[in-house]
């Protein structure tokens, strides 16, 4: 549906159009989107920006935070304090005795971590949850879980993101005023709930006003009700009819778009392409762009096993779960994901390491080193007597 950005014909189009503008939206990407359809429509996006409410939210608690000496824990540091959690919470002897069988599960450690965060980005506290279960039940264990995480969050002076959300709203009214010192949209696409829900509240309660779409008998000057005079800059044309078509291949479905667009005379900015799978057809389309020398924005991004650092990670894990086996090194160094960062070509080096004959196991690896180093050591000595 064809999206609109109301602004006064003073403040935004007119002489003040360089002024700084927030742009609320569900993600960043999308954000871009809207604002490369701006500019296509109104010939320009100077002063707009693409936020988030999460960024949002990060720049109101900064101050605070640092006052405080608390800093965001990664992915990995708070999955480690549920992990931590939930093995405390287990340990008990009054848990749950079909949890106790699952805490060896990858799978279900991911699910508690899942929900426990769940829970904090909902604002709904351990209380809560225990009020609602019974006793010796799963869902009691799961209430426990997550005041114990709360607990081990504090003491480790990191914050996770449903933290970072209830600072900002806990500081709104103080620091708003330097982080939303400008005109500020949303997207009516944005939809919250929980601690998102509550910080979008006060965001809209300090002028942020939200995007309308358009009514079906078309676009044009508005008055709101205060009286002031507004414009409606149409961002987002309504589609044409779209062409539905399958080829033997995803590569081939994607080429024949390209010529369906260049015979009809369409700029690449003004297509959309959409698949049934966006992996497979991201790929296909990677690969036509960086042939035919086109930029393309891939909504999802294009998968890490594609680049070739992606593809070098890869070998790597599989070199450490699989038993450190030799080939696997050899076929990077084969594929120039590896090197010595020196003047000597990868596929000598491979061919060296299939000479060594070393198989698989550290052991192997050990005693080829000492091989060469011995062998290294005795080069000298051969040629002093010769």
């Amino acid at each position: 549906m064809p999206l609109t950005i109301p602004v006064s014909v003073a403040g935004v189009v007119g002489a003040a159009s360089a002024k700084r503008k927030l742009l609320i939206c569900p993600d960043i990407n999308y954000g871009r989107e809207v604002l490369a359809a701006l500019a296509r429509s109104s010939g320009g996006w100077i002063g707009w920006e693409a936020t988030n409410l999460r960024s949002i939210a990060q720049e109101i608690a900064f101050v605070p935070l640092a006052e405080s000496k608390r800093t965001p824990g990664t992915d990995i540091a708070i999955g480690a304090l549920v992990n931590q959690a939930l093995d405390e919470v287990l340990a008990q002897r009054s848990a749950n005795r079909e949890l106790r069988a699952l805490k060896e599960s990858i799978g279900f450690r991911n699910m508690i971590r899942d929900s426990v965060l769940e829970l904090r980005n909902a604002g709904v506290s351990s209380n809560v949850v225990r009020a609602k279960s019974a006793s010796g039940s799963a869902l009691r264990d799961l209430a426990a879980i997550l005041e114990t995480y709360e607990k081990l969050l504090d003491n480790s002076g990191l914050i996770d993101p449903a933290g970072i959300f209830q600072v900002a709203i806990r500081e709104f009214d103080t620091e708003a005023q330097y982080v939303l010192d400008c005109a500020v949209f949303i997207t009516p696409s944005l939809r919250t709930r929980g601690l998102r829900a509550r910080l979008l509240d006060l965001i809209k309660k300090h002028g942020a006003e939200v995007l309308t779409t358009p009514a079906p008998s078309g676009l044009g000057a508005q008055k709101k009700k205060t009286g002031s005079t507004e414009t409606t800059i149409q961002v987002l044309q309504s589609p044409k009819d779209a062409d539905c078509f399958a080829a033997a291949s995803p590569s081939d479905e994607i080429r024949e778009a390209f010529r369906r667009i260049i015979a009809e005379d369409i700029r690449f900015d003004d297509v959309e392409l959409v698949a049934t799978d966006v992996d497979t057809y991201g790929i296909a389309l990677d690969a036509l762009c960086q042939q035919l020398n086109i930029s393309a924005t891939m909504y999802e991004g294009v998968p890490l096993g594609r680049t070739r650092l992606g593809r070098a990670l890869d070998r790597w894990i599989r070199w450490l779960s699989e038993g450190l086996p030799a080939d696997i090194l050899r076929q990077a160094l084969e594929a120039g994901e590896l090197g010595t960062g020196g003047n000597v070509p990868s596929a000598d080096l491979a061919r060296e390491l299939r000479s060594l004959n070393i198989g698989w196991g550290r052991n192997r690896y050990d005693a080829a080193i000492k091989s060469l180093k011995d062998a290294q050591r005795a080069a000298p000595t051969r040629r002093r007597e010769e």
